[in-house]
This record gives C-alpha cells, sequence and structure tokens, in this order.
C-alpha cells in the first residue's frame, strides 16, 4: 500500500515537472508573451495572440491588410468588444520574405530579407547590438535592421545606425543592428544567410515586392473560439484549406492542447499544405514538436498518479474497513459533544447562576 502511494506522488511530481518543462521552453519563444504585454490591466475580456502563414501562391498585398484591419475592427464593434479608454483593440504586423542585393562602398551582398509592416518588432524583439527597431508610424518609410553579420561584411563593424545601404539603387537607411541567435535551434533556423528587415512600405515603393505571407494580431478573445473565427472567415482559412494556415499562440502551447495533439503525433510529418514557414515559425513548430512528447509523458504521468491514489485509497479502506454504522455514529457523537459543550456554557453563564445569600 505505501510503495503504491509512494508511486503515486513519484508519478504527480512528474507531471508538474514536464508542465514546468512546457513552461520553461515556450517562455524562451521571443514574443511569446506579445498577448499579456499588450492587453491593458484594466482590460475587461482577455487578449489572445494568433498567427495566418500563406503560401507562396496566395499571400496579401498591402491593400488587402489595410481592408481585414478595417473589417476586424467593425467586428469588434458590431459584438460589442469594449475596450479601455485611449486604447486600441488590436495589434497587429504582417511581413513577407525574398532576397535582396544590398551594397555599400565595401561591400555588395546577398542577404535573407524580411518585408516588415505593423508594428513587426512588439511580436518579434530582437536583441539589438546597435541602434532601434523601426515601426510603420516613423517618418521616413526607408529603413532597414541589419543582423550582425550583415553588418559586418557591409561595413565592417555593428555600430553602424544611421549610415546608409543600397537597395535596387535606392538608399535605405540602417535603424539598428540586431544580434543572430546564439542557442542551436535559433541559430539553426536563422540560418547563415545574412538577413535585413525592412520596411515594407519602403520595400514596395522601391522595388514593387507586395506580398505578405503572415499576418500576426494581438486581440481580445472574450469566449472560446471568438477571434480566430474573425480570422478564419477574414482570410478564408478553414481546417482543410493547403493554402494557409491559422496559429493561435496563447494556447499553442498549453498542457491540454499539447496533449490532444500527440495523438496526431506521426502525421504531423505528413505535409498537408503548401506552406513554407518564416525562421520564426520553424522556430516554434520545433519546440512544439518538444513540447509535445513531454506533454504525452506528462499525461500519463498523470493518470498513473490518479490511478495509483485511487488505489492506495482502496487499499487503505481494506484494510481499515468503515462501515456505514461507523460513519453514522462517528457524526452523531460529532453532534452530541458539540450539544454537550453549548449546554455547559449556557450552566455556566452569569445569568443561570444564584444569587449568593446576604450576609
Amino acid at each position: 500500500m505505501w510503495i503504491v502511494g509512494a508511486l503515486a506522488i513519484l508519478l504527480l511530481l512528474l507531471f508538474f515537472i514536464a508542465h514546468a518543462a512546457i513552461h520553461s521552453m515556450t517562455a524562451d519563444i521571443p514574443g511569446a508573451d506579445a498577448a499579456q504585454r499588450w492587453q491593458a490591466e484594466d482590460s475587461p475580456h482577455p487578449f489572445t495572440k494568433l498567427s495566418v502563414y500563406f503560401d507562396s501562391t496566395s499571400g496579401i498585398d498591402l491593400n488587402t491588410v489595410y481592408l481585414r484591419r478595417m473589417n476586424i475592427g467593425r467586428a469588434l464593434e458590431e459584438n460589442a468588444i469594449a475596450v479601455p479608454e485611449g486604447a486600441s483593440g488590436y495589434i497587429d504586423a504582417f511581413s513577407g520574405e525574398t532576397s535582396l542585393s544590398v551594397s555599400t562602398e565595401r561591400a555588395s551582398i546577398l542577404t535573407q530579407a524580411t518585408s516588415c509592416g505593423g508594428e513587426f518588432f512588439f511580436f518579434h524583439p530582437f536583441e539589438m547590438l546597435h541602434g532601434d527597431y523601426f515601426s510603420e508610424d516613423d517618418l521616413t518609410s526607408q529603413t532597414v535592421i541589419l543582423d550582425e553579420y550583415a553588418a559586418w561584411q557591409l561595413f565592417g563593424a555593428v555600430e553602424v545606425a544611421g549610415m546608409d545601404v543600397t537597395i535596387d539603387g535606392q538608399p535605405f537607411r540602417v535603424a539598428g543592428v540586431c544580434k543572430k541567435p546564439t542557442d542551436p535551434l535559433g541559430s539553426t533556423t536563422w540560418g547563415d544567410t545574412p538577413r535585413i528587415f525592412v520596411n515594407y512600405i519602403g520595400l514596395r515603393m522601391t522595388t514593387g515586392f507586395d506580398r505578405a505571407s503572415c499576418y500576426e494580431i494581438v486581440m481580445p478573445n472574450p469566449i472560446g473560439d471568438f477571434a480566430k473565427g474573425i480570422l478564419r472567415n477574414q482570410f478564408s482559412v478553414s481546417d482543410k484549406s493547403t493554402n494557409a494556415v491559422i496559429y493561435e499562440d496563447s494556447t499553442r502551447f498549453s498542457f491540454e492542447t499539447l496533449a490532444k495533439a500527440s495523438a496526431d503525433f506521426f502525421m504531423r510529418a505528413v505535409r498537408r499544405d503548401r506552406i513554407l514557414p518564416p525562421f520564426w515559425e520553424n522556430n516554434a513548430r520545433v519546440t512544439e514538436t518538444k513540447a509535445i512528447v513531454i506533454a504525452f509523458f506528462g499525461a500519463i504521468a498523470g493518470i498513473a498518479a490518479l490511478i495509483g491514489a485511487v488505489a492506495f485509497v482502496s487499499m487503505w479502506f481494506w484494510i481499515h474497513p468503515i462501515r456505514i454504522t461507523d460513519i453514522w455514529h462517528y457524526f452523531d457523537d460529532k453532534h452530541e459533544a458539540r450539544r454537550m459543550k453549548k449546554w455547559l456554557k449556557k450552566q455556566a453563564s452569569p445569568l443561570n447562576t444564584p444569587e449568593k445569600t446576604r450576609s
């Protein structure tokens, strides 16, 4: 009996260790806390982060982004989704991947470029070595961020914020230099090709590139799949779509979601879509696969712990049998003890004490 009880406690500890391990893994993903950072303290609704990824043939252009923004805002108003005064109902970003030739007086290199629109760096807060991020509201749209490899090859230094690079014959101001991830997973998904992040509008004006393959948003989610349903309608994405997919990142790494995904674990190797995800989504997918394995064994440990606890209790009552009449007498004795205590207290009250005879 005691061995079963000890095993149940050990399995329960393994269950909580699995929870902690998953939380630790996902906490290291940059931008995983976007919904928590954006949500106001006095917000009447919880917020959630969602991502939509498109294949190479069905990406969205800038006009589509502006139209979807308007429709999302209208959908929130129609559903009476209240937000704190002075706050916005959502924050979003969009991006596309392409290759660009970038040059300076020192060198000319081929880079892997991410065209960034909206508040891209709110969702992807890369570590900066010099300078700062750019945003959609900057006065100049021809801005770029280099990773440290690109900065070294183009300038021979990383402290180059404020200097210019040339893209398609046009000057782009360097807003800052970001650090390449050093962890094995992040370094692998980032790749060895120099990377740059270019203002979407500036690149569109310069080269005509206008295809976003990723749309990200943090928005209110008062109940269930409310937010996900809005995006499904706006981007015409269903569970059977092969040209686009939606992830609710705020619940993607929850223990319950991962445990359910473990049932379809081996089929994950089968590609059902034509989507070529950006490096941060590749990072999330690898982490998700690891987390599914941990969640699977954690769920087994939790179920086994519950079975062990039931077995321990059953064995305890088998060894120490308790009859229904014993339970009745136990509570009856308790009731009688309370009644006697009240009676004694009442007898000891001054109102029930006889008056002393006057001398």
